[in-house]
């Protein structure tokens, strides 16, 4: 269902509107009641205490967290029927969420005070139109998680580039240690992260394939990154395709393996084995010559319901500003540990200094999964683990140039 409906969200926002659901959104006197819908499976409990907090300090607005399972899938058919939820985290740089900001459903934020706690270039990313729909607080990192004391015990540094990956790969092999742990039950994720790394503007090259004016025979992104993963899965343990993410993430946690491809969403486990020594950095550029630029995605982000009462939405702007004071966006730092973009909060997560220091060099790129044509990325995946499978790049190649004319086509 999650595929359908991220294919064809604006068909079901439309036919929201339409039908009209705003009734529920109107207050008749009493407390100000307002929903909170969390899509952060590692914070309902840290939530459900801050908004304690919150209505301690504003009587009369009361609010409830839901964080139900597959978040997203949920929301997108809340929203189909017109329920949108009152305060919402979400994704703003992703096609769904613009969609639904084309569409009306959230508030215009443009000029609220709180949105000049925040990096400016991150909320001009999670802008549409020129216009802020959603307040964002934190962004995620995607590249190569190393254990550092496995490392330092093999006098190994972080590699930097691909050749000095697979020398790292050889000497942790000779010592009997597993060099890597793949989750390719779900591919989809790393997939998409890791071909914008040999290209972050891969998405114009895909445009053009989709128009018939190139191909990936002729463009080098497809094939650097399927010779890349066959031969860092030879690396890895037995059964990569077998394996999900959460067993992969078990295993590396487990030190059964030294490196694993995720991102600073990891950082919730990390909290809790503070026994392992871990750092986040670049994963090298498969395509020789071209920069290590690490994909970054607006990770946290608020918006609020469009269609509410002035009373609920003064409300709603009241928690947000309380989401964002220095004093509560500094414990949230300290608690969650993602890279925080309020500019008075002091990031304090040794594993991920590597990947602030890519902030300040501005060797970063907003994923190309903001780009893309919404049905690319659950597409591709047969083709990329029918590719780790038969290891025939040039059948993966062909696939991916017609499944790519086949969805840009159909969507």
């Amino acid at each position: 269902m999650k595929k359908f409906v991220c294919l064809y969200v604006p068909i079901l926002i439309l036919a929201a509107l339409l039908t009209g659901c705003s009734e529920k959104k109107e207050t008749s006197g009493g407390p100000v009641k307002l929903t909170f819908y969390n899509q952060k499976e590692q914070l309902p409990i840290y939530f459900e205490e801050l908004v304690k907090k919150f209505a301690e300090q504003n009587s009369g607005i009361e609010i409830e967290v839901i964080s139900p399972p597959d978040s997203e899938t949920a929301l997108f058919a809340r929203v189909s029927t017109g329920d949108v939820p009152d305060i919402v985290h979400l994704w703003p740089a992703e096609p769904p969420y613009k969609d639904m900001m084309e569409e009306g459903l959230f508030l215009d934020l443009t000029g609220q005070e709180f949105l000049k706690r925040a990096m400016p270039e991150y909320v001009e990313m999670s802008n549409y139109k020129g216009k802020s729909y959603a307040m964002p607080t934190t962004i995620s990192f995607y590249g190569l998680w190393i254990n550092k004391d496995i490392f330092s015990r093999y006098n190994l540094a972080p590699p930097t580039t691909h050749d000095e990956l697979i020398a790292v790969c050889e000497v942790l092999k000779a010592n009997g240690v597993q060099p890597f742990v793949f989750k390719d039950k779900n591919p989809a994720q790393e997939f998409e992260r890791m071909i914008g790394i040999t290209n972050p503007d891969v998405t114009t090259v895909i445009e053009r394939i989709a128009r018939g004016e190139t191909s990936f025979t002729r463009e080098p992104e497809a094939r650097a990154l399927a010779e890349d993963m066959l031969e860092v899965r030879k690396y890895g343990q037995v059964d990569t395709l077998g394996t999900d993410d959460s067993q992969a993430r078990t295993d590396f946690f487990a030190q059964k393996a030294a490196m694993y491809t995720s991102g600073t969403w990891l950082m919730a486990d990390v909290k809790n084995f503070p026994g392992v020594n871990l750092e986040l950095i670049p994963y090298p550029c498969p395509i020789k010559g071209r920069p290590s630029k690490m994909p970054i995605n607006i990770d946290i982000a608020y918006s609020i319901a469009a269609d509410m009462s002035d009373a609920k939405t003064q409300g709603a702007l009241k928690f947000i500003d309380f989401l964002t004071s220095p004093d509560i966006a500094q414990d949230f730092a300290n608690f969650e540990g993602g890279p925080c973009i309020i500019t008075s909060v002091k990031q304090d997560t040794p594993e991920l200094n590597t990947v602030m220091e890519q902030i300040s060099k501005k060797n970063t790129f907003l994923t190309v999964l903001n780009f893309w044509n919404p049905g690319l990325r659950p597409a591709w995946v047969p083709a990329v683990q029918n590719m780790l499978m038969t290891k025939d790049i040039d059948a993966f190649i062909a696939e991916s140039d017609k499944l790519i004319k086949t969805v840009y086509t159909s969507n």
